[in-house]
């Protein structure tokens, strides 16, 4: 085998390598974005449990934000696939369950929304601290709301709309030196199903 036909064949396993990655996101994308997207019964159960308060103003925001983080206990409920009857229905849920809820309800409205991962590691969080085992993170999302990008809590109540930036430097619920990356939805180590695809979604 000469040096050249060599270095073609690693060019295009490259490629392929590269081509398989760019599908595998892609269809990864497609997926999510399907079963983030709320169902029929979904918007009517959650229609219900927010009285089907309209979204006008950034105190509309909070008022649902509110109501929920009010009436759903942070409590573990299933390490199943998510399900917002389930959340609704037993009035508890972790971070994700209660994003999950939230996501859906704004996606109804018809804002835009973009997950966000956060997760930190010690006293001083590093890039690569995203592929330890067992780094410590949260879910939140940002929603579009009058040109701008708001953090969406998801442990604590809000007062007010706060930009990404404004968040972490809060130190409420996690730490300042937090990173965080967009448009990936952290699922307590789980994924959506299917579950080998990473939840990865644009709206």
């Amino acid at each position: 085998m000469n040096l050249k036909f060599r270095r073609k064949k690693i060019i295009y396993s490259i490629l392929l390598f590269l081509f398989t990655i760019v599908l595998f996101f892609c269809f990864s994308i497609y997926i999510n974005r399907n079963q983030v997207y709320p169902t029929t019964h979904e918007k009517h159960e959650l229609n219900v449990f927010f009285q089907n308060k309209d979204i006008q103003s950034s105190k509309d925001i909070i008022y649902v934000q509110n109501k929920l983080i009010d009436e759903i206990k942070h409590e573990f409920v299933s390490s199943k696939q998510l399900s917002i009857d389930r959340t609704l229905n037993l009035k508890k849920g972790f971070c994700y369950d209660r994003s999950l809820v939230l996501q859906k309800y704004f996606l109804m409205k018809g804002f835009k929304i973009r997950p966000v991962f956060l997760y930190w590691q010690g006293t001083n969080t590093k890039v690569l601290d995203f592929f330890k085992k067992n780094v410590n993170s949260h879910n939140i999302f940002e929603l579009f709301f009058d040109g701008n990008w708001y953090v969406i809590r998801t442990n604590t109540k809000m007062e007010k709309l706060e930009n990404i930036k404004e968040y972490l430097n809060s130190g409420v619920s996690i730490p300042k030196h937090t990173r965080y990356i967009r448009y990936l939805n952290n699922r307590n180590g789980n994924f959506l199903y299917p579950s080998y695809l990473p939840d990865i979604y644009f709206f």
